[in-house]
């Protein structure tokens, strides 16, 4: 008798982990990185992180740097997503400055407006206008005038290259 209770015993204990481990949620693989083009500034020039600043993106040449490399991640419940740097490791991201709505900065990731992008694509492979959730729709990421196509802003969009990026998956 007590080996035919051990047996069933352990034959429910098998059959209980066999049937958590079915139903545990699947690990989300993570996504690759990515560089960042502009349409003003080309594929030479990539999104990048200053190596002195950590807190202002900018554009310069592509060198294959982490600076250079972006996470795109899967989009919320509303379609936003977030790019987090991979020159800064894990929790720095992209995002508008609440105070200054055409300042762009870099800043620890959180689940806040100013860190959520909209990628909206212009028909072109991969490539994209870019909007934040804080600024609305009206209102892109862009390359700043007069700046050697270097710094970022955010301003009424135009339909302008320097608001059109190249995301490659």
């Amino acid at each position: 008798m007590n080996r035919l209770l051990f047996t069933a015993l352990t034959t429910v204990s098998a059959l209980a982990a066999v049937s958590a481990l079915a139903m545990a949620p699947a690990a989300q693989a993570q996504p690759a990185p990515t560089q960042i083009y502009s349409g003003a500034s080309g594929p030479g020039k990539c999104l990048g992180v200053k190596e002195n600043d950590l807190t202002h993106p900018f554009m310069a040449k592509c060198a294959g740097y982490a600076a250079e490399n972006w996470t795109v991640s899967a989009p919320n419940g509303h379609g936003f997503v977030r790019l987090q740097s991979q020159r800064t490791g894990a929790g720095v991201c992209l995002g508008v400055a609440a105070a200054d709505t055409s300042t762009v900065i870099m800043a620890s990731c959180a689940s806040v407006k100013n860190q959520q992008w909209m990628l909206t694509p212009t028909g072109q492979p991969n490539v994209y206008t870019v909007t934040s959730q804080l600024t609305g729709p009206g209102v892109c990421l862009g390359i700043r005038p007069n700046t050697d196509n270097s710094e970022l802003d955010m301003n009424t969009c135009k339909g302008a290259p320097g608001q059109n990026w190249t995301i490659n998956p």
